[in-house]
């Protein structure tokens, strides 16, 4: 199939090679790049976890709302969770146990 005026083709992705990071210092320097950018956002991920765990303990002692509970409210606040699938799974899960005779 021809391409078009405006088309371009797809860059192709390069090939891992450890011989060619041992063997490039430029590559080298861009790898530590990497690491150092990923580490600084996984010491950050760990922080704000860290918070919702403590946010999570002081509605529990404050409210008695359970973590999971708080956690699902977040979830569907933000979009990530919608009451239809919730109630979906909830009817499910009655079928099953109706069939079992639970």
């Amino acid at each position: 199939m021809a391409r078009g005026p405006g088309k371009s083709t797809k860059k192709s992705k390069p090939e891992f090679s450890i011989d060619n990071v041992l063997n490039d210092d430029d590559l080298k320097k861009q790898l530590e790049g990497f690491l150092e950018e990923a580490i600084l956002v996984q010491q950050e991920i760990s922080k704000q976890k860290e918070m919702v765990k403590d946010i999570k303990n002081e509605a529990k002692d404050s409210m008695g709302i359970a973590p999971k509970m708080l956690m699902k409210l977040v979830r569907l606040k933000m979009g990530q969770l919608s009451l239809d699938g919730a109630e979906k799974e909830l009817e499910d899960l009655r079928l099953l146990l109706d069939a079992l005779g639970v």
